[in-house]
């Protein structure tokens, strides 16, 4: 299975949409499977005050010219409320929505709404895919029964700037490796570079770093789910049964 992760930011509010399309485009004739796209990059990260309603959601499989699955961070307005939110779509249907339930006091403070913990996962092609939503990466209970897990780095994981001056990234990416290792899994992951910072990581079930990149771009990754998955059942039971 071939996936392209994008560590990107879009141009401005109103190039987001277009500029998912051209990527995805791109991503369709290196015969892609899955399109990863960052935390928030629709409709803008940098614009607190642009969201997608559910008529804009629904619009995104317009744009999708290839039998891909495309997995982006949006910023919702759902009725009265406001969700951190990860839409997983094709050119078919929209196939998931979660909206982020471990979520930051700050986004609260902004009159951000918790999801109700619904659309963790969904199966895709017969593979299990966790589509978390930035800092939820951090707790393992969000992990469980993933194939995959995809997601975006949180940039108070490794941010250092005029404004902050901390990075957690090597304690950050340990808990993914754990993460991936214990429950039998891959994680694909990214950052918007919002702040300047731009990241891509992939780790195998093995607990092992597969592929990383500092620098803003796309950049394929190829998987084989084949080989852990034969012994993915009998290893989950054992640990908890320890």
């Amino acid at each position: 299975m071939k996936l392209t992760v994008m560590s990107i930011t879009p141009s401005n509010e109103k190039s987001g949409k277009k500029e998912l399309k051209y990527y995805c485009e791109i991503a369709g004739r290196n015969e892609v499977d899955i399109v990863l796209f960052p935390s928030s990059f629709l409709p803008y990260y940098k614009n607190s005050s642009a969201f997608y309603t559910q008529t804009n959601i629904e619009s995104l499989v317009d744009v999708i010219p290839n039998d891909l699955l495309v997995i982006v961070g949006v910023n919702e307005a759902h009725k009265d409320s406001f969700y951190k939110s990860t839409v997983s779509f094709t050119s078919e249907k929209i196939l998931n929505v979660h909206k982020k339930v471990d979520i930051e006091q700050h986004y609260l403070d902004k009159g951000f709404s918790k999801g109700d913990g619904s659309g963790f996962q969904f199966v895709w092609k017969n593979v299990k895919i966790n589509p978390l939503e930035c800092f939820e990466i951090l707790f393992s209970k969000n992990w469980d029964g993933a194939d995959i897990v995809t997601g975006s780095i949180g940039f108070g994981m490794m941010a250092k700037t005029n404004e902050y001056n901390c990075d957690y990234f090597d304690q950050w990416l340990n808990i993914v490796k754990a993460n991936c290792l214990v429950f039998n899994c891959y994680a694909i992951l990214s950052c918007n570079g919002q702040h300047r910072d731009f990241m891509t990581v992939a780790v195998n079930s093995s607990g092992e770093l597969i592929g990383m990149a500092r620098t803003t771009g796309y950049f394929l990754i190829d998987i084989d789910l084949k080989d852990f998955r034969r012994d993915k059942t009998p290893y989950q039971q054992e640990n908890k049964r320890a």
